[in-house]
């Protein structure tokens, strides 16, 4: 019953000739999207609350774009079904002064990912010196619009790479109600969750009696859910707890317990460490970050 354990774009355009398809094509090979896929319909309905919108960024004439969608599945026995994490770091130039940059990244692979840069990108070049550059020094990337130039695949079978373990303990008391307690606990303490709902599936037409949370709570009828929000999870405050009963006998009515959150870090340890033209000179660069729930779920 737990949640693990814890142009010159026209140069770069004629010389990649297909540049998009071979961009999605590559994003359809490592089964990464811009959209989450639809969740099944009990998941979906239960995960109607969702994670708060990311404000709008003041992009610069080079913008890079970190994006990761988490999956992790448990069973209520505490058996780990899936853990993935899909990754896709992109690069936006509006500036063309700029359409040749290089990126220096830092990454920490503890977790094995699968990494794959883009076809165009100087592949030996990222693996001896952690440097994303075009592999014809004379191309460009396309103008103002997003391309993938590296991608990331993490799969787990380890309960502990979980970041947010959730445990949820119904307990029929015998006289016709349930007493349940469900907890959190944030395992990998680099990330900050923010807008963190746990969605717990109550009885149809039941009112639960809280006497505990951290946090704060909503009941939503139409979805027969009892919502747990909580503003921020971080090093500070990894733990947490509600208790609450609610007429009935069925321990299994509690599930599938639903988690959403954002996050402005990312799952994988990975940083642009900076962006320089190809004669060394720094340039001054936007970004954006975010790690988001695909599916989060107790089942």
């Amino acid at each position: 019953m737990r949640l693990g354990r814890k142009p010159k774009g026209a140069d770069l355009m004629g010389a990649m000739g297909d540049e998009l398809d071979l961009t999605q094509s590559l994003m359809d090979n490592m089964s990464i999207s811009d959209h989450a896929p639809a969740q099944a319909p009990a998941m979906a309905a239960a995960a109607a609350t969702a994670a708060p919108v990311q404000p709008a960024v003041n992009m610069k004439g080079v913008h890079v774009q970190i994006e990761e969608h988490i999956t992790a599945v448990v069973n209520r026995d505490g058996g780990l079904e899936q853990m993935e994490v899909k990754g896709d770091l992109s690069l936006i130039i509006s500036d063309d002064t700029y359409n040749n940059v290089q990126l220096n990244v830092v990454t920490n692979n503890q977790h094995n990912a699968q990494i794959k840069t883009h076809p165009k990108i100087d592949k030996k070049k990222f693996q001896s010196d952690s440097v994303i550059a075009l592999k014809d020094a004379a191309g460009s990337f396309p103008l103002s619009q997003p391309i993938g130039v590296l991608k990331w695949r993490i799969v787990s079978g380890n309960e502990d790479d979980i970041p947010l373990t959730i445990n949820c303990w119904p307990s029929p008391t015998g006289n016709g109600s349930v007493d349940v307690n469900i907890e959190y606990e944030l395992t990998n303490t680099k990330l900050e969750l923010e807008g963190v709902v746990v969605s717990i599936p109550i009885p149809p037409g039941t009112q639960p009696t809280v006497s505990d949370v951290d946090g704060v709570y909503e009941l939503n009828r139409a979805r027969s859910t009892l919502d747990w929000q909580i503003p921020s999870i971080d090093a500070s405050s990894k733990n947490g707890s509600l208790d609450f009963s609610v007429p009935g006998d069925d321990s299994g009515a509690f599930f599938p317990v639903v988690v959403s959150f954002a996050c402005k870090r990312p799952y994988f340890d990975i940083e642009v460490a900076g962006v320089v033209t190809p004669d060394s000179q720094e340039v001054d660069f936007s970004h954006t970050v975010s790690l988001i729930p695909e599916q989060y779920v107790v089942i």
